[in-house]
């Protein structure tokens, strides 16, 4: 929880420093690594997924994803990302099931250039709409009773911070954080079982980090 309201803060604080600061910087701030309007750009990540709720316990798992940016203005590129994850559910000893995730995102990433030493780096704030297939297989406890549990697709809005450290012109290493609002969460209602007639949000934070080609 106190992760939540740490990257919640910072990304805050970051759009807001970005709004009011944009006359400090200027396209001739960008070097050639980090200048990416008109470029297309490819990348992976691997990342932790991360949740957690009080109806139920969940343990973290790691997820994968792709994407695709391109950068529209000095300050603004659109990434495109497509992704996986697992999350298990768990009550007491009761394996309830595992939620499968499959977020496609459209973001906007808000893009500002510095230095670390001789390395340039970009720092960008994320916000992003998407749609959250979600799947949930139910564990052999809840089948056993003749009980299923249910999750449906739902939209996703995501929001987070980034940094590109760019190590040639076309190559960057990547670390993220980001957090997804899910606009619907996983119907649990297992009586038998002690479970009571619960909607379990399915919102997640994803830290990870990855690498980028710019072509």
């Amino acid at each position: 929880m106190k992760f939540k309201f740490s990257l919640v803060i910072a990304i805050a604080s970051f759009l807001s420093f970005a709004g009011t600061s944009h006359a400090l910087f200027d396209s001739n701030n960008y070097s050639d690594h980090e200048d990416i309007k008109g470029r297309w750009g490819a990348g992976v990540q691997v990342s932790q997924a991360i949740a957690e709720a009080d109806e139920v316990s969940i343990s973290d798992n790691i997820g994968y994803s792709a994407g695709v940016t391109y950068g529209i203005l000095d300050y603004l590129a659109l990434h495109i990302n497509m992704g996986y994850h697992e999350l298990s559910y768990g009550a007491g000893s009761v394996d309830v099931g595992d939620l499968m995730t499959a977020p496609l995102m459209f973001d906007l990433q808000w893009r500002y250039p510095f230095d670390i030493g001789t390395m340039p780096v970009t720092v960008y704030g994320v916000t992003g709409i998407g749609i959250l297939f979600h799947d949930f297989q139910a564990g052999e406890p809840v089948l056993a009773v003749n009980r299923d549990i249910k999750a449906n697709d739902s939209l996703g809005l995501r929001f987070g911070l980034g940094f590109d450290f760019f190590l040639t012109r076309h190559w960057a290493a990547n670390v993220e954080a980001t957090y997804t609002w899910s606009t619907s969460g996983v119907h649990v209602a297992v009586p038998e079982l002690g479970l009571g007639d619960n909607t379990v949000n399915a919102d997640f934070f994803n830290v990870g980090g990855g690498l980028k080609y710019y072509f």
